[in-house]
């Protein structure tokens, strides 16, 4: 039994865009949200929480969980490991994108962001998970991409992103169609974003091609497992428009780890 059959009843989402995409989710989500909010709330004096108002507060329960994520991986909690106990990665809000190889997903992240900035190919492209942290600025501000990984720099050229994410991914898995759980994290900063965090995963596939390791099917299933099976993610499932939603294996795979959703298309 996965860790949401037992969930209350879910919300689901569906689009295409013009792939078909599906957001499932557990009202554990909610409820951890409402714990946030309380903390923040009640920390505050009087007059701050009457002048804080909804919005605020939601930004600034946003950034907490971006900064808490980035300080997971610096300390070695990557969140997809098979530790006996449960990580602080467990408890946080996500939402993990999950589709086939060449299903679209980059295109979708592209689109939410506004922006030409991630690798593109055929086969296995994404083979670590990249932590998109999306952070909204005034108006008039020049939008910057930063790396957890090279905290000082930041890049205006986003063609210049796309090649850090594949040499960061290839200083980790060397030129080999390997794939690490090691995420890499990301911040983009812009007024043209909402305040938003999406984590993008390798994209599932049924064999082994193009020199990639026998069991590469299943180790991307169990990496993209480890992150959609806790009960606080959001499930981002993508496939191609001209798929049949019937054989989308990451529609397949949203339904079995999240079996009480109830999906809604929109365009």
């Amino acid at each position: 039994m996965s860790n949401k059959d037992s969930a209350p009843p879910t919300a689901t989402l569906t689009a295409t865009l013009p792939t078909q995409v599906i957001i499932s989710t557990a009202l554990h989500f909610s409820i951890l949200l409402l714990l946030f909010l309380l903390l923040f709330v009640s920390s505050s004096s009087p007059k701050v929480r009457v002048r804080v108002s909804k919005m605020t507060m939601m930004e600034s329960l946003i950034s907490l969980v971006n900064r808490i994520q980035r300080a997971c991986t610096i300390l070695g909690n990557h969140g997809g490991a098979d530790g006996a106990l449960p990580t602080l990665w467990e408890a946080l809000p996500s939402v993990a994108v999950v589709g086939g190889q060449s299903s679209g997903k980059s295109s979708v992240l592209e689109s939410i962001v506004g922006r030409d900035f991630l690798p593109r190919g055929s086969g296995i492209v994404t083979r670590r998970p990249l932590v998109l942290q999306l952070h909204k600025t005034e108006q008039g501000q020049t939008e910057y991409a930063e790396f957890l990984h090279m905290p000082k720099r930041k890049f205006t050229d986003f063609s210049l992103v796309r090649k850090e994410i594949q040499d960061e991914t290839d200083r980790m898995t060397g030129r080999s169609k390997q794939i690490s759980p090691i995420p890499i994290h990301l911040s983009i900063c812009s007024p043209n974003v909402v305040n938003l965090t999406l984590i993008d995963l390798p994209g599932l596939t049924k064999v082994a091609v193009e020199g990639q390791p026998e069991n590469i099917a299943k180790d991307i299933e169990n990496m993209v497992r480890s992150y959609v099976e806790k009960p606080s993610c959001f499930i981002l499932a993508i496939s191609s428009a001209n798929q049949d939603i019937a054989t989308s294996d990451a529609i397949k795979l949203a339904r079995e780890v999240d079996r009480k959703y109830q999906p809604h298309n929109f365009c």
